[in-house]
């Protein structure tokens, strides 16, 4: 795919899109915010985070770039099955992850990992873009002149 305005935000949006559309129930945020605390949450909640991005040059003026995307699933506060829960959903959320639906294309994810760690569930996946690079404009070129003397 080689477009040059996939950006994390974008992929963000497909991420949570994809969730919702496999898990409607549950709520799915961007970025966990302050207000979002802990003690203030009492459902459970799906939380997306961009933790990296690296670009590898390519040829004719080409960049691959390397989402590397977070999703963090904290069940109810209450709930009794936790890892049970995030257990099932790891299996879920996985599959929807592999490819995401973008509105210019598709974009596979690949390196897809899921753990669960104190009973949240994370999963960690890279989605990689193809874009060109702006074309840089060369000043004019001027004549050298090399003045040796021999001797």
């Amino acid at each position: 795919m080689a477009v040059d305005y996939i950006t994390g935000e974008l992929i963000k949006s497909a991420v949570a899109r994809a969730i919702n559309a496999r898990i409607p129930e549950e709520v799915v945020y961007k970025e966990r915010q302050p207000q979002q605390a802990e003690d203030k949450r009492t459902g459970a909640a799906f939380y997306i985070s961009e933790r990296r991005i690296s670009l590898t040059p390519q040829l004719r003026g080409q960049v691959q770039r390397d989402h590397e995307i977070n999703v963090r699933y904290e069940p109810p506060l209450k709930a009794n099955d936790k890892a049970e829960q995030c257990a099932i959903l790891r299996n879920i959320l996985m599959e929807a992850l592999i490819l995401l639906d973008l509105p210019n294309g598709k974009v596979w994810g690949r390196n897809i990992a899921g753990e669960i760690i104190d009973e949240v569930l994370i999963i960690e996946v890279t989605y990689t873009v193809n874009a060109a690079t702006a074309a840089t404009v060369g000043a004019d070129m001027e004549t050298l002149k090399i003045e040796s003397e021999v001797k």
